[in-house]
């Protein structure tokens, strides 16, 4: 096919334009062959102007366009120069895809059951014996309703819990449910705006606010209004109410366990609709891509500034054997510039991310952030399934490693403060199993028991709010008394301090107490530790002094201040426990 760049065709066009006007012109000088051939030729030259104009709205080769619904390919189309027209043709091809996928969510997300679902919740409903909850409103409102538009409802009051807010003031006459949306996701206002006329049976309002780039849709009928609040949806501020999911939608796993079959058949599908609309608002699906520390996953986030609804939504999901991490807090900025707390929860294990998108919640958001994301993996050779495979790369033991994590252990004193660290200095991150693992096949390769190991080390934390400044775990308490005790028997205790010192240094290098050893040899810590031998001497010199009294915690305590000068970092029941491992 011959392809004809568009000013050259528009100046045939107008050759023959003239041309046409020129026999017209003549018409009456010729005879009537003539005539007719010049009709025929000026009929032909309209023709072709009239082509023009229809060739500079839908001009795209019908093969390139089949294969680019059929195959999702987005690229450039040669027409002639026209990029406006180019633009358009490009958008409504995506349409079209997103018609599909629409349809195909639609299809997929509604729960099709033969079951009495609806009137065993209304027997539920007449039984609840939850207080302060008016369960036969509920009851009323919903008994007569289809299964399917139970679900819609709770889909739909998940997306107002997420991005809408309810007025009801019978005094002003102010009836209205709100619903806000970003206006570069017209899709999924129309999704809802749908979803609110197969329910209500009403044309919700539209209103578009250029100001912030937001679409809103409003019903403003007051029967509507105290459906919704009558149902479990608080009125009024969300923020200031701290709203959380109606009672009857949500159950706990220890529900869960004893009512396996009503979960199964209703309150699972009630917990995803309503889940799906939640993240459908106030959710985000994003991908990960760090370079530097070679990871890259697909995330789920939920946030919003109602602690008892994010709450909700984690144990929900939990509920579907969907883990969400703890969550965090953060400050945010309303739209007028004031600040406000929030609270978010997310997941970016790949499991957990599957199985909310493709097999449980299956959300509309992701029929949206699909395409982009495709778009960013594309970029590097991947697909979306390429990621939810993705496996780190794998970390086989060496020797060196093992050395350089034991080391960080005595100085950080905890497996998690050796992770963090790591992170902090830009390494992939690695469990404390991990770390754990490689730690054990060192301390086993050289003759030690790791359990013994670990105990001993762990826990041994530099404090300043506690006598000594530093936190020494009992069993290495009892460990030093016991040696002390046996170096002054030896010597009739007739030994000076820093002998006693210099054989404790020896006996740390030789036993397992490897954390207590690490710290002798840095200047900031070795003063704490020698801090500790003493007054761990002073405390087992007056104990073998006092034998035959039987003093009270606090009396030794006290008599050790006035004798030595010195605090003892010993609790009362520490005290107890040595005195007894000493001498019964």
């Amino acid at each position: 096919m011959i392809k004809i760049n568009g000013n050259l065709r528009k100046g045939i066009a107008f050759l023959i334009l003239f041309f046409g006007a020129l026999t017209i012109f003549i018409y009456t000088k010729v005879d009537l062959v003539n005539k007719f051939l010049i009709y025929i030729f000026s009929l032909i030259s309209i023709l072709f102007l009239i082509s023009e104009l229809i060739i500079k709205k839908i001009n795209i080769n019908s093969e390139e366009s089949e294969d680019i619904i059929r195959n999702g390919k987005y690229k450039p189309i040669e027409i002639g120069g026209n990029n406006n027209l180019e633009t358009y043709m490009i958008k409504i091809i995506k349409r079209y895809q997103l018609i599909k996928e629409i349809g195909y969510y639609k299809k997929e997300v509604r729960t099709k059951s033969p079951l009495d679902n609806t009137k065993t919740l209304m027997e539920n409903f007449r039984n609840s014996k939850i207080q302060n909850v008016n369960s036969t409103k509920i009851n009323n409102h919903l008994t007569g309703l289809s299964w399917k538009k139970v679900l819609l409802l709770t889909e739909l009051i998940g997306i107002i819990l997420g991005d809408g807010h309810i007025s009801f003031d019978e005094k002003k006459r102010n009836y209205l449910c709100e619903i806000s949306f970003n206006s570069t996701e017209p899709d999924y206002v129309y999704y809802v705006k749908d979803l609110i006329k197969s329910f209500f049976d009403i044309e919700p309002t539209i209103r578009e606010r250029d100001e912030d780039n937001t679409t809103l849709i409003r019903i403003y009928k007051k029967e509507i209004i105290r459906f919704l609040i009558n149902l479990g949806i608080k009125p009024g501020n969300k923020v200031l109410n701290q709203v959380d999911i109606p009672y009857w939608i949500k159950r706990d796993l220890n529900w869960i366990k004893n009512n396996r079959n009503e979960w199964e058949t209703i309150y699972k599908h009630l917990t995803v609709a309503c889940i799906r609309g939640l993240v459908d608002t106030d959710g985000s699906i994003y991908l990960n891509w760090n370079k530097k520390k070679n990871y890259l996953a697909i995330g789920i986030k939920f946030t919003n500034a109602s602690k008892p609804l994010v709450l909700d939504f984690k144990n929900l999901c939990k509920c579907l054997d969907i883990s969400f991490s703890k969550i965090s807090t953060y400050i945010g900025k309303t739209k007028n510039g004031s600040d406000y707390t929030g609270y978010s929860t997310n997941t970016e294990a790949k499991n957990n991310v599957y199985n909310f998108i493709f097999k449980s919640i299956k959300p509309f958001k992701w029929t949206i952030k699909k395409s982009l994301i495709q778009e960013r993996l594309a970029e590097i050779g991947m697909d979306i399934k390429d990621v939810l495979r993705y496996e780190r790369p794998r970390r086989d033991y060496k020797k060196g490693r093992a050395i350089y994590l034991k080391t960080l252990f005595e100085s950080l004193g905890t497996l998690n403060g050796v992770r963090e660290y790591l992170i902090k200095k830009g390494e992939s991150p690695m469990k404390k199993e991990t770390i754990s693992k490689y730690i054990q096949k060192l301390i086993q390769d050289r003759g030690k028991n790791y359990e013994n190991w670990i105990s001993l080390n762990s826990a041994i934390k530099i404090d300043d709010r506690v006598v000594g400044g530093i936190r020494i775990p009992l069993n290495v308490k009892k460990i030093v008394c016991y040696f002390i005790f046996n170096v002054l028997l030896e010597n009739c205790i007739d030994i000076s301090m820093n002998k006693i010192i210099d054989h404790l240094r020896y006996f740390v290098k030789v036993s397992n107490l490897d954390r207590i050893s690490y710290l002798l040899e840095y200047t900031h810590t070795k003063n704490l530790i020698l801090n500790f031998f003493k007054t761990s001497t002073y405390f087992i010199i007056y104990i073998i002094d006092h034998k035959i009294d039987r003093h009270s915690p606090t009396k030794i305590r006290r008599n050790i201040k006035k004798l030595y000068n010195v605090d003892i970092p010993y609790h009362d029941s520490q005290i107890k426990e040595i005195i007894k491992n000493l001498f019964d």
